[in-house]
């Protein structure tokens, strides 16, 4: 037999009675001094306090381990998790839109069943390999390219992954419960991983590589299928998914429609961007309630009058000029026909069901006809050259209305219109806004780039939540200083006093939301391109860089992006540019041409030059100093 020391026998003994001391009572380590839990990230630190109410002292252990749920965490700059590994009884945690790259501190939560880590900095997955209560998983925009930590998940029934760098779905084969999928903007090719999960409902695949989605038809069970953007030319599967009731597939190089004639339970279809001009395949879908036929050819709409459970109608940017079928499909509630050729819309009148209408862009000729048309609730009229709106005076029935890029001058018909809940008269020729002051309902208004300076008048919109002034000649907001429920305030562009800016220091101290300063504005056409973040143009010696992608697409173009050797190739037409990171030569169609600023990274987006893309495209540029914005007008 083995003999033991005295002087070891009495330290196991010690230690052992050292344990019980703290694991006895209760089970878990007390509440005090020694089992202070350290919050590395200071933001991450706020939310548990406000999660936990907690003000001034130490958190604990103890306290770590109350917490099930952790919510309001979105865009805080969080870093770091660390100090959640004792947060064992964590059942659900939302920390989005933040700085996230580590997810071990989470690896052991085995409580966990709702993960949401959206619009972060992750790369690796792996400590979520052992989480196997999870069900509910989104991990869209971050830098994932390898899913095989899913695999042992098969409780997962939700999964989002889009934005991502992910090419490989054979991880996901093995679950059996996965009810949806979301994985757009990857680099998917293959589905036939996807074949076996009977229980799919929802797949939304949107801008891949996909080019045969044959091995969809297995899938009994679909309801819903999102594939636009894709390389998918033959859509004959369709006749094996008869039980479809939303389908999307624009943005394909799909030229035969035949097979959507076996869909006749679909409720929506999307079939935009496909230069179509005969819809009569559209004849047997009796169940159609929305249909969006957007950027085709149609001038003819009769087939549409054989769809009696249509509702929903969008036929933006095509060939449409007569408008009186219209009047017999009284089960319109919404209907969109921006940039057509409309000159009457009398027909419209007849539609008692109508609640949505969009008529942005089109040659009218009497507006006055709109007047009549009581039973809206939305409309816009952007771009029709309105120079008075007298015509909207009655609709008392109006909750949104937007009025953009007109000539108006005069706000006064509005000032009845008490049901408003948002307006929009952005670039238009507005100086006072005395008639939006019985306006109480409103929650968001935007007067951005107008000519604007007194702004007293909005002291009485004790709703407003949303307010964009952006690009006035606004000095003075002592108007705005006392109100609590405006959390997002625009006022960029705008030539604001001393005391302007103490106020605008105090607010944000309440954490209002305030934009101000100079900001370079970029307009396409006459339209404000939506910039946000980290994605801001900047002004390099007088050279405007902007996010690659946004401005190619803006301009028609396609583009590719070899991470490897940080090469950018954009085509459009005969047009064709290569650039490089922190390179000042381009070739532009095999000739190189320097530039004057180099594109960059910064914080995750390429930024290009906006002067040569947009020229090298053939479009025109100006500047509009007074706005510090850039005018491109694309001639093709």
């Amino acid at each position: 037999m083995l003999r033991l020391p005295k002087l070891l026998i009495y330290s196991m003994v010690f230690c052992f009675l050292f344990a019980i001391h703290f694991v006895g009572q209760s089970g878990v380590a007390q509440a005090d001094s020694t089992d202070i839990v350290s919050i590395e990230d200071p933001q991450l630190e706020s939310v548990l306090r406000k999660t936990l109410q907690i003000s001034n002292r130490p958190i604990t252990s103890q306290d770590m381990q109350a917490i099930h749920s952790i919510e309001e965490s979105s865009a805080l700059g969080i870093k770091s998790l660390k100090g959640l590994e004792f947060a064992i009884n964590l059942t659900s945690l939302h920390v989005m839109e933040n700085k996230i790259a580590d997810l071990s501190p989470i690896a052991n939560l085995t409580q966990l069943t709702n993960i949401d880590f959206s619009d972060n900095e992750i790369t690796d997955i792996s400590p979520l390999k052992e989480l196997t209560n999870l069900e509910d998983l989104s991990l869209s925009g971050n830098k994932i390219s390898n899913l095989e930590p899913l695999t042992k998940l098969s409780k997962l029934k939700k999964i989002g992954i889009n934005e991502n760098e992910i090419a490989d779905l054979s991880p996901l084969q093995g679950m059996k419960d996965l009810i949806a999928l979301s994985a757009y903007n990857n680099h998917i090719r293959d589905l036939s991983p996807l074949s076996e999960i009977a229980n799919l409902e929802i797949l939304y695949l949107g801008n891949n590589l996909i080019v045969d989605i044959t091995s969809l038809g297995k899938l009994t069970k679909l309801d819903v299928l999102s594939l636009p953007g894709n390389q998918i030319e033959n859509i004959g599967v369709f006749k094996d998914m008869p039980d479809l009731a939303l389908v999307s597939f624009h943005g394909n190089p799909v030229k035969d429609f035949s097979a959507l004639r076996f869909l006749t339970k679909v409720e929506f279809l999307n079939l935009s961007h496909f230069g179509l001009q005969d819809l009569t395949f559209l004849n047997e879908m009796v169940r159609l309630k929305e249909l969006k036929l957007s950027n085709n050819r149609i001038s003819d709409i009769s087939p549409l009058s054989k769809l009696p459970a249509l509702s929903k109608l969008e036929l933006n940017d095509n060939e449409i000029s007569d408008l009186n079928l219209f009047s017999t499909m009284k089960g319109l509630t919404s209907l969109s026909l921006n940039h057509n050729q409309i000159s009457d819309i009398t027909p419209l009148q007849n539609l008692p069901k109508l609640f949505t209408l969009n008529l942005d862009a089109n040659p009218i000729k009497d507006f006055r006809e709109v007047e009549k048309m009581k039973s809206l609730s939305s409309l816009t009229l952007r771009d029709n050259g309105l120079k008075e709106i007298n015509f909207l005076g009655n609709l008392n029935r109006l909750e949104h209305l937007s009025l953009d890029h007109n000539q108006i001058t005069d706000l006064s018909p509005l000032k009845r219109l008490d049901k408003l809940k948002s307006l929009s008269v952005s670039e238009n020729k507005i100086t006072d806004l005395q008639p939006l002051a019985s306006l109480s309902g409103l929650n968001e208004l935007n007067l951005s780039f107008n000519d604007v300076k007194d702004i007293s008048a909005l002291y009485s919109l004790k709703r407003l939540s949303n307010l964009s002034l952006a690009n006035n000649q606004i000095t003075n907001i002592e108007s705005l200083k006392d109100y609590s429920s405006y959390w997002e305030i625009d006022l960029i562009n705008n030539p604001l006093d001393e005391q302007a800016l103490k106020i605008i220091q105090d607010a944000m101290s309440r954490r209002l939301v305030i934009k101000h300063g100079a900001v370079i504005t970029v307009k396409l056409n006459g339209y404000v391109q939506p910039y946000y973040g980290d994605e801001q143009p900047i002004l390099d010696n007088g050279t405007v860089l902007v996010p690659m992608r946004r401005i190619f697409v803006a301009l028609g173009a396609s583009i590719s992006w070899d991470g490897e050797t940080q090469k950018i190739t954009a085509l459009k037409g005969q047009h064709k540019i290569s650039l490089k990171i922190d390179s000042k030569e381009a070739i532009l169609n095999n000739q190189s041409k320097q530039l004057d600023a180099a594109p960059r990274l910064r914080n995750g987006a390429t930024l290009v030059p906006i002067r040569f893309i947009s020229e090298s495209l053939g479009a025109g540029v100006e500047w509009d100093e007074k706005h510090q914005t850039i005018l491109i007008k694309n001639q093709e």
